[in-house]
């Protein structure tokens, strides 16, 4: 995607070495990051890899499920990406 210019860092789970829903891989974006659990959020769009990853690793987890196929807290979907920044605005996320 081209991207990497726009973040601080990278974490992926072929240079880790473990995939989602691992919580080494979430502790160790943490730590590149500079995060605690408590302070970040985690966006994806798997239920098992990224949601239940993320709430294992104590994040706050936001799913990408514009369909409600997951049971999952209404605070917790959003319909697409764009909708992150307008949930970090509110202070919902």
């Amino acid at each position: 995607m081209n991207v990497h210019q726009h973040f601080h860092s990278v974490v992926t789970s072929v240079d880790h070495g473990r995939r989602k829903p691992s919580p080494c891989i979430f502790q160790r974006a943490l730590a590149a990051a500079g995060g605690r659990p408590h302070e970040a959020i985690y966006v994806g769009d798997s239920y098992a890899a990224d949601y239940q990853g993320a709430l294992a690793a104590g994040l706050q987890p936001l799913l990408i499920d514009p369909e409600h196929r997951h049971p999952i807290p209404a605070a917790h979907r959003i319909a697409n990406i764009v909708e992150t920044l307008a949930r970090l605005e509110r202070g919902i996320a």
